[in-house]
């Protein structure tokens, strides 16, 4: 959890590679680059869910609440976690974001960094219409109730 305090630009990186457009890797084509990116989005999610789903009890309670407000602070963090919500995905990379969501969605100083997308969030608990969404419709949820308490 001391790596977001000791590299605060780690929160910007693992955000720009949730994008699944990273330039610069070395590739032959642009399937190896798809796959490339694939796997770089993939990555980031799972260091996210791993950065995010800390308990906060003690004695690390106050280190794992300041990552949590870092990486929801982080400008470009929930709009493409949103992203991935939102677009056509694996199931599980939809998954994970939500689960991502909701943890972050759980500090009580986020509450300001999600105010903006609560509409979007009722939106898609409400009217899940992909399969992989649908799935994740009670994380959502879950994250609204985080919300609003």
């Amino acid at each position: 959890m001391r790596m977001l305090e000791l590299e605060p630009g780690l929160a910007t990186v693992l955000s720009s590679a949730l994008s699944g457009a990273l330039d610069g890797i070395p590739v032959r084509d642009a399937q190896e680059a798809q796959l490339a990116n694939q796997f770089a989005q993939e990555a980031a999610l799972e260091s996210l869910y791993c950065l995010s789903s800390l308990p906060l009890s003690p004695p690390a309670s106050a280190t794992v609440l300041s990552a949590r407000i870092t990486l929801a602070r982080e400008p470009a963090m929930l709009p493409r976690l949103f992203t991935l919500l939102q677009q056509p995905s694996f199931a599980h990379i939809t998954r994970r974001a939500a689960q991502v969501l909701l943890n972050l969605a759980g500090a009580p100083g986020n509450r300001d960094a999600f105010r903006q997308y609560e509409w979007a969030l009722a939106h898609l608990a409400l009217h899940p219409q992909q399969p992989p969404l649908s799935v994740v419709a009670p994380i959502i949820a879950d994250v609204l109730t985080e919300l609003a308490s």
